[in-house]
């Protein structure tokens, strides 16, 4: 799919992209490195929130309650599994981490199509000569053609993860706000950050790409069509209904992924949770 965005038939590519390709190595390692970091605080930081060192109190350790099949000191025991604890969320870092990476690198190479389109079409001059007209036109069509193919098939790849990972997200941003307000927890503000950059990032990225794809009728319609002859009209309008299909990233059961989107979501995140801090206070009052 990468392969695919990246052939922009021999079109020049913006500078952002271009900085995403020569500097792509170097935030990978960054940013798993940003996870190793954040695995060992989050694991050291609850085992010290706890007095684990002190009082030895396993059961409050770790994120998560483990089995252990085997027995160990109590010291092994808790060395293997914060090893594992670190190991695991280390993993799950890299994979959310290497996942919006993607996601972010593939669109901005649709946003460079659509900037390349969107010249193409600025540099347009028709006159009364058909022939020419058509020598102008034709690459023109077949490359918009392309990019809506290619579009489709990275929206189509991409809606199989956006839904669960928007999902997770929603629920991790409203139990970590809840539990922040209950007990003023930095683990919990550790994991706001993460699921609201997340949540913001994947509806900027959507947000952006349809605003390139509408700025492409706007130019369109600035064709000097009515110097053309009859015959170079009539393509001129089928490229411009071509153009007026607003593309944008539809997700089932979300809706798209835009700006108004995201403050829909955030206000629901923020319903969500004054009802669950409401059952809960009333609960602890019980």
């Amino acid at each position: 799919m990468l392969n695919l965005l990246s052939d922009f038939n021999h079109n020049d590519v913006t500078k952002r992209v271009t900085f995403l390709e020569k500097n792509m190595e170097s935030l990978l390692k960054t940013f798993r490195f940003v996870a190793f970091i954040s695995a060992n605080v989050i694991s050291y930081y609850v085992m010290w929130k706890n007095k684990c060192i002190n009082f030895m109190i396993t059961k409050h350790c770790f994120m998560f309650e483990y089995y252990v099949p085997f027995q160990l000191e109590h010291r092994g025991i808790i060395f293997l599994i914060i090893l594992f604890q670190i190991y695991s969320i280390n993993v799950v870092l890299n994979a959310a981490i290497l996942y919006t990476l993607l996601y972010v690198y593939s669109f901005e190479l649709l946003i460079a199509r659509t900037e390349i389109l969107q010249e193409l079409i600025s540099n347009i001059h028709l006159s009364k000569n058909k022939k020419r007209n058509y020598r102008i036109l034709r690459p023109i069509v077949l490359y918009q053609q392309d990019f809506f193919r290619v579009f489709q098939i990275t929206k189509n790849f991409f809606i199989n993860f956006l839904v669960p990972v928007k999902m997770f997200h929603s629920i991790c941003l409203t139990a970590s706000i809840t539990d922040f307000a209950l007990r003023k927890d930095l683990l919990s503000v550790l994991l706001i950050i993460m699921s609201f950059s997340a949540l913001l990032i994947s509806h900027t990225i959507g947000q952006r790409f349809t605003t390139a794809a509408g700025k492409v009728s706007e130019t369109t319609y600035n064709i000097n069509w009515y110097e053309a002859d009859v015959s170079t009209r009539k393509d001129v309008l089928i490229l411009l209904s071509m153009t007026q299909k607003i593309l944008m990233v539809e997700l089932p059961l979300f809706g798209s992924l835009s700006h108004v989107a995201a403050a829909k979501d955030f206000n629901k995140v923020y319903a969500l949770y004054n009802w669950m801090l409401t059952i809960t206070k009333k609960l602890n009052n019980c």
